[in-house]
């Protein structure tokens, strides 16, 4: 997740008895966030947007993301459904922080491929 831009938060809601993917629950899940260890509050987007089989996605603002960690507590108040994140705790990235983390994926890369031998 960028910091301090607009993304996107995954949540899955399921049955607490019987683990069941819970569709159809959109109006009654809500989310808050807590920005490095500070009291949670309401995510601006109020209810997910389902995409299916208990998969929902909550838009976060740029200022819901402006910290250095995220914690995210989704729930649902229907009965016996419960709702979890993706990634409940999350380290928020500068936004040019993207460019130099692909940058040292492929150094890594790189020097894997010349010290690596793959037999079959």
């Amino acid at each position: 997740m960028l910091r301090n831009s607009t993304n996107t938060l995954k949540v899955f809601a399921f049955n607490a008895t019987t683990g069941a993917p819970t569709t159809g629950d959109a109006a009654n899940i809500t989310c808050k966030v807590s920005l490095d260890g500070a009291a949670a509050v309401a995510l601006a987007d109020t209810n997910p947007t389902e995409m299916e089989d208990g998969y929902y996605l909550f838009n976060v603002t740029a200022a819901e993301s402006n910290g250095v960690t995220a914690d995210f507590f989704p729930e649902s108040s229907t009965n016996n459904v419960q709702v979890i994140c993706a990634e409940h705790s999350r380290y928020l990235l500068p936004q040019g922080g993207v460019a130099t983390l692909s940058n040292q994926t492929t150094i890594i890369s790189s020097q894997a491929a010349t010290d690596v031998t793959i037999s079959n």
